[in-house]
């Protein structure tokens, strides 16, 4: 569910709800080169939370991990596609030794596929009815420096997609989405945790393609 309401163009404003059935699969391959294929599918219903809406659709995305082991010291070490990169390493405390970054990231691209038929649109959705089929890739980056702020931890995550239209009328076919996470206050015993999250969204939605432009700046409170 994703819908955020605001003062301004209610066009600009998203409203949408989705029913999803999938599963994946992983190819293993040799170690280095294509590590692991991840596909992932799924079929898709979705409306808004007026139920309103009927887009009946389906999506499915294919992924490399790529850790370079035997092939290249430096990009195994930094550079590595799927998996975690430690930029700034620290001794392990944990037992599952999780622990074991200053900072770190991790890149991810894969290819996104969707199609369906928006049957009817809501009272919000700024889109265009009928069938489409989209193609294109989808590059995904992490951060993380778990002691950045005061000893807490500060994270990124930015993702950039565009989805070329192989049927159906093009638009909005870019996207955007800023995610920054900041802990203030994360006490483990007591189970307490006060965080500071400001997000940045721009473009066309998938499957209806919308035009939003958002940016929303929350705290979040555990106590």
């Amino acid at each position: 569910m994703n819908r955020v309401s605001t003062n301004g163009d209610p066009k600009n404003e998203s409203d949408e709800l989705y029913y999803r059935l999938g599963l994946f699969a992983k190819w293993v391959g040799p170690r280095g080169w294509l590590d692991i294929i991840e596909l992932r599918g799924a079929g898709v219903y979705g409306t808004d939370t007026g139920q309103e809406a009927r887009l009946p659709a389906f999506e499915t995305e294919l992924e490399p991990r790529i850790s370079w082991v035997g092939i290249n010291d430096s990009l195994r070490d930094y550079a590595k596609i799927g998996f975690k990169n430690v930029l700034l390493p620290k001794k392990p405390e944990l037992e599952d030794r999780t622990d074991d970054s200053l900072l770190d990231y991790q890149l991810r691209v894969f290819m996104h596929m969707e199609g369906g038929d928006l049957q009817r649109a809501g009272a919000k959705w700024n889109v265009i009815e009928g069938s489409f089929f989209r193609v294109g890739p989808t590059v995904q980056l992490r951060t993380n420096a778990p002691r950045l702020m005061f000893g807490h931890p500060v994270s990124f995550t930015g993702l950039y997609s565009y989805l070329a239209p192989v049927n159906g009328r093009s638009g909005n076919n870019s996207f955007v989405n800023l995610d920054l996470n900041v802990t203030l206050v994360d006490d483990a015993e007591l189970n307490r945790k006060i965080s500071l999250h400001a997000g940045l969204t721009r473009g066309g939605l998938d499957l209806t393609k919308q035009d939003v432009r958002q940016f929303t700046l929350g705290l979040s409170v555990l106590y």
